[in-house]
């Protein structure tokens, strides 16, 4: 029986269905054939292939060591599969859900994944209250969706590969979102048309399923099903003694997701894209941006107290926020409590904070006596305090957090942004161990003088010390040619202040009365140089690199173009 003849269009068709996904992304050695990859082990074998050189010669030759290589690597290879599954998951993120939560329980209840945990994130995403309330919830999407047209235009320039697209997709996404409006709009009309009211059923339905889950989030946090449950996983999990705190996991307003579906055009594509939309967690950000009631982040002291009353031996805390809210009264109601709180934080390593401004000033005190006890331990090897980069906002009181106890294996400090003490400052640096790196950025001295910090940092050898953009007391008196003397830095190297306390020039004296009794002292510029006019020099560019062994939160993940300064239309 013959064969029947090969259709080679239909053959064509199905290799290009086979090939095009692996052609849609980057690809790897396992998209090799199996051709190529038995010659890549021949070489492992160090195989080798020699002509006849008798009739009763074998042409094939065998060396032993490579034969030998090849059975090491398949038993190395076995046991990197039996032991591989542990690196998986290394970090597992958290929402306020029963979904993320029920992840979370059955990562740490499966015997192999659960040992590779390093660390849980929390993330700090809301249902607002203010849009349980339907025609709240409408406008809140019709503004969103606005925000999300507004942008298009910037994708064409975009530099993001993800974000970047041509200008028909983007004038594709642009319509889309308009059209998406414009149903909104209906679904909040008073008038009772056929179309009006399937598109309000339409939406409530998703208003509905909003609800739910904003009724479910509350559960969570006000009956402390979700604090117990986080810090139950944590005890499941050998390794997992990392807690993160975090608002910003993906500062941006733009969501790649809600493009992709837009820029498709189908009209079931877009109904995703609004259900996505409304889906979404409020962020800090967009609560600000749409005088949404603010959360309560005391859940941060809730789960961080379950997860040590579970037992939990924490080594890392790290809690980044761009602004923070607060309200309520102290965790701790009495001081033995306090203490115990404390007593349970005796292995704690690090202590990491990033924070904006307090929304509201009487829950400042709650917030910093909670992290003060969080740094009543003796154990804690590096400290990192980062509060406000400017100075319209009162920066954190690092006194108030750090407390008078001794360090006594304190190895690096970091600042930005905070007020403390020069007595606080030097009782920390002259704790029983030495420390290796100082980091001061954009600290406001209290008490004291700068001239006096200046001399005794440098009196403290041994350490790597860096000093940028200092505030307070007598800086605030100073002109900016003489601030620029002392305190500015041009590209890498290292102001006349560090140069000092860093013990790296000849000159032993302090830059400060050097700049004092120069004869530019009189000179006609004695404005104080904080603030600065905009009509004047651009301010002193101190931004700084942070330490490879210091996490950095990036507030802008995504650089845009401003659509006003665009040469030409995109759209042309």
């Amino acid at each position: 029986m013959m064969d029947p003849p090969v259709n080679f269009q239909t053959e064509a068709a199905l290799t290009a269905d086979r090939l095009l996904p692996l052609l849609r992304r980057k690809l790897h050695i396992l998209d090799l054939p199996d051709e190529l990859l038995l010659g890549i082990f021949e070489i492992v074998e160090d195989f080798e292939f020699e002509l006849p050189k008798h009739p009763d010669t074998s042409s094939i030759s065998y060396r032993p060591d490579g034969r030998r290589d090849i059975q090491h690597t398949r038993l190395v290879c076995r046991r990197f599969c039996s032991l591989s599954s542990q690196l998986l998951v290394r970090l597992v993120c958290v929402g306020f859900d029963k979904d993320s939560l029920s992840r979370l329980d059955a990562i740490s209840r499966h015997p192999t994944i659960a040992k590779g945990v390093r660390s849980v994130r929390i993330i700090l995403h809301f249902y607002s209250h203010t849009l349980t309330e339907f025609t709240e919830f409408a406008n809140f999407l019709k503004r969103e969706l606005l925000s999300q047209a507004a942008m298009s235009r910037s994708y064409v320039k975009m530099e993001f590969p993800p974000l970047s697209i041509s200008k028909q997709p983007a004038k594709t996404m642009y319509k889309a979102a308009v059209e998406l409006v414009d149903q909104v709009g209906l679904a909040v009309d008073p008038q009772q048309t056929p179309k009006h009211r399937q598109q309000q059923a339409a939406l409530r339905k998703i208003h509905r399923e909003y609800q739910m889950r904003y009724e479910e989030q509350e559960e969570l946090l006000n009956t402390g099903v979700f604090g117990r449950a986080v810090g139950a996983a944590l005890s499941r999990m050998p390794l997992a003694r990392k807690l993160y705190f975090q608002d910003t996991f993906i500062n941006s307003r733009t969501n790649p997701k809600v493009m992709k579906l837009m820029v498709a055009g189908d009209p079931k594509q877009l109904g995703l894209a609004l259900r996505h939309l409304a889906s979404r967690p409020a962020t800090l950000d967009n609560v600000l941006r749409h005088h949404l009631q603010v959360p309560n982040y005391r859940c941060v002291f809730d789960v961080i107290k379950a997860v040590v009353d579970a037992g939990v031996l924490l080594e890392s805390i790290r809690i980044s926020m761009s602004q923070m809210a607060f309200h309520g009264c102290s965790p701790f109601p009495t001081p033995d409590v306090r203490r115990e709180f404390s007593l349970r934080l005796r292995c704690l390593k690090e202590f990491e904070l990033v924070c904006g401004p307090l929304l509201w000033s009487p829950g400042q005190e709650v917030f910093l006596d909670f992290c003060s006890a969080c740094l009543d331990t003796p154990s804690l090897q590096r400290i990192k305090l980062r509060g406000v980069d400017d100075s319209q906002h009162d920066g954190l009181n690092a006194g108030r957090i750090l407390g008078s106890r001794s360090r006594e294996r304190l190895s690096i400090l970091h600042l930005q942004g905070v007020d403390i003490d020069l007595s606080t400052l030097v009782a920390l640096a002259r704790s029983p161990q030495p420390m290796s790196t100082l980091h001061l950025i954009m600290v406001s001295l209290r008490t004291g003088t700068w001239k006096e910090a200046l001399d005794f940092l440098r009196a403290m050898e041994g350490w790597k010390k860096r000093l940028k953009s200092p505030r307070g007391i007598e800086i605030d008196q100073m002109t900016k040619w003489q601030y620029r003397e002392v305190f500015a830095s041009i590209g890498p190297y290292m102001s006349n202040a560090e140069t000092f306390i860093n013990r790296a020039a000849a000159s032993e004296r302090n830059p400060i009365d050097a700049v004092e009794d120069s004869v530019f002292y009189d000179m006609p510029e004695h404005e104080s140089i904080f603030p600065m006019d905009e009509s004047e020099d651009e301010p002193m560019d101190e931004s700084e690199d942070e330490e490879d062994d210091m996490l950095e939160y990036e507030h802008d993940l995504y650089r845009y173009e401003d659509p006003s300064e665009e040469e030409e239309d995109v759209w042309s």
